[in-house]
């Protein structure tokens, strides 16, 4: 993935501080179609990106906040066929070859990332950290927000890079329905989360928190809280009234069995 060089990205601040959009309607993008990338100071509001949910759009992920502090989303429609809103992170290293825009970038951590009031359709995650964390990617809420389809409505999962991914919050969340992804012939299955580390050079995922989340729809298979290694592991998740089309989940057996790797998997009851 990340040695593709990028095809009609729509919209593509780097390096730039106090950056707002606002109000404005972008179709067909493709390869992350926007994406801030080390910016400081970022407002993204009442934007719809309406891009192709089709299963020959992979990578065409609506919004991408890449190696970015201090920002606000609030507002926003996002449609496509892979992740609707992500935050990733990478070292410039990690483009080298491919992408010369990033030759003379220091990346800067993923930092203080606010999604509100937004919603969005996928085929892919909906709400995603993931799946770079070449640099840490820290305090961030996504709030107040619809997923109308997704293969996966909630994810926090990271793959490339060694990284600290922690103190995540996904609140007031509605997961109205799923949709399984169909890539190359091969159908995935539909889960409403999955919590995972899965570096092999390391790299953990802490301190993550689901509260106030409704889920009306009911997904495929098991989800997921796991790592690979001791480096690479999950610490400290938290359920917080979690409700499945209309009841309140009672006890953990009900949202996920922890795998290897997981420590303190808790839901708090009230």
């Amino acid at each position: 993935m990340l040695k593709q060089v990028r095809l009609n990205t729509l919209v593509h601040p780097v390096n730039v501080t106090n950056f707002r959009m606002e109000g404005i309607l972008l179709r067909d993008g493709a390869h992350w179609s926007t994406m801030p990338t080390n910016c400081t100071d970022v407002v993204i509001e009442k934007t719809k990106h309406l891009n192709d949910i089709s299963p020959v759009s992979s990578e065409n992920d609506a919004i991408d906040i890449v190696c970015c502090q201090n920002v606000r989303i609030s507002g926003v429609l996002a449609f496509s066929e892979d992740d609707a809103i992500s935050a990733k992170s990478y070292t410039a290293s990690a483009f080298a070859g491919s992408e010369k825009w990033m030759h003379s970038v220091k990346s800067q951590d993923n930092k203080n990332i606010l999604v509100e009031n937004s919603t969005v359709w996928s085929v892919c995650g909906g709400l995603k950290i993931g799946w770079g964390a070449g640099m840490n990617t820290t305090d961030v809420t996504f709030r107040d927000c619809t997923v109308y389809r997704a293969m996966t409505g909630i994810d926090v999962s990271f793959r490339h890079g060694d990284a600290l991914v922690s103190d995540i919050l996904f609140e007031n969340i509605t997961v109205e329905g799923f949709t399984p992804r169909i890539v190359t012939g091969k159908t995935y299955n539909t889960q409403f989360f999955m919590i995972r580390a899965l570096s092999e050079s390391g790299g953990a995922v802490k301190n993550i928190t689901l509260r106030n989340i409704s889920v009306l729809g009911m997904w495929s298979t098991s989800n997921q809280v796991r790592g690979v290694s001791a480096k690479s592991c999950v610490d400290n998740v938290v359920f917080e009234n979690i409700t499945l089309r209309g009841k309140q989940v009672k006890d953990l057996s009900g949202l996920v069995k922890p795998g290897d790797f997981a420590a303190n998997v808790k839901l708090n009851k009230n």
